[in-house]
């Protein structure tokens, strides 16, 4: 196992340095100038070039590019363009809200999905398989801006069940702080989950209901084994396969999909972060992002190469 860490690990360098190249050039050859959107336009033409030579704006992209990366090999993320602070400061107090979001929203999903999918499973053709197949269909389709809107309207607005933003009451509130968190929370994690809850239901009652027809699953229904023990003690392993395949994948859609939630529900994290420093052109500010979330899409396809061997005893690392 170690030497497969090892190995991946290493692997990763030619990756991180690719994705690199391409998060630089497309964030540098975007249209718009930031010096002209930091500063008064009747701001004389060499004065803006000043500016543009203190920011090394001036220099050819390669050279631009070789100073950020060996400064990034420094842990010098640069400063911001907008408030001039350490990028790497301004990331570290969004990271923890973002991450905090997104493993609120895995939990959901994790629990949510796997468990509709074989209530569907174990009811093939009945109500409750048409009911979970519709809702995976329905989710699946809607936009996770128009989701958040309609919570919001609903259960903040309306029925004042839950907050229409923030992560907690500023003045006043009514409950300890971790509950005021959790309830902030509530909202903007259960739509950040709503995709891969229908996408895991459908991977998890596809999966079971290849599984529930083996031949392992027969002989151990007839050897008197209770229903319940076949699903979660035979079944339910093998099932989850697919699941531990695709969760890799989720941790990127859910650091994309928390740019939207974020900004719907006022959630001070890293995507709503991206949001403002992309409409100033804060270049540095939108390159640390970048790389940082690479960097942990990367580590969530290791952690789940090493859940799929954890899950299934016959995959061997060397």
């Amino acid at each position: 196992m170690t030497r497969f860490l090892l190995r991946r690990l290493l692997q990763a360098i030619p990756t991180l340095v690719g994705i690199s190249v391409l998060i630089f050039a497309v964030i540098r050859l975007a249209p718009g100038d930031p010096v002209n959107l930091f500063f008064d336009p009747t701001i004389k033409g060499e004065d803006l070039e000043r500016v543009r030579r203190q920011l090394g704006l001036d220099r050819p992209l390669y050279i631009q590019y070789i100073d950020w990366v060996t400064n990034l090999a420094r842990g010098d993320f640069g400063r911001s363009f907008v408030t001039h602070e350490p990028v790497l400061k301004r990331i570290a107090e969004r990271l923890p809200n973002t991450v905090q979001l997104s493993l609120a929203a895995l939990v959901i999903a994790l629990l949510v999905g796997p468990t509709l999918g074989i209530l569907a499973a174990t009811h093939r053709g009945g109500l409750i398989d048409q009911l979970v197949r519709v809702l995976a269909v329905v989710v699946d389709a809607v936009p996770n801006f128009w989701l958040g809107l309609m919570l919001i309207l609903v259960l903040a607005v309306q029925f004042r069940l839950f907050p229409s933003g923030g992560m907690y009451t500023l003045r006043g509130a009514f409950m300890p702080p971790l509950l005021d968190r959790l309830w902030h929370l509530a909202l903007p994690a259960l739509v950040l989950a709503a995709g891969p809850v229908a996408l895991y239901s459908r991977l998890m009652r596809t999966e079971m209901l290849e599984v529930l027809s083996q031949d392992y699953i027969r002989t151990a229904r007839s050897k008197g084994l209770t229903e319940r023990a076949v699903l979660y003690g035979h079944a339910l392993r093998n099932a989850l396969l697919p699941i531990i395949t695709v969760l890799g994948g989720t941790l990127p859609f859910l650091f994309g999909g928390a740019v939207v939630t974020e900004t719907v529900f006022s959630w001070p994290g890293m995507g709503r972060l991206f949001v403002d420093a992309a409409y100033s052109r804060d270049y540095p500010m939108v390159l640390g992002i970048s790389i940082i979330a690479s960097v942990l899409v990367v580590l969530g396809q290791l952690l789940s190469d090493i859940l799929y061997g954890i899950v299934d005893p016959r995959i061997r690392y060397s």
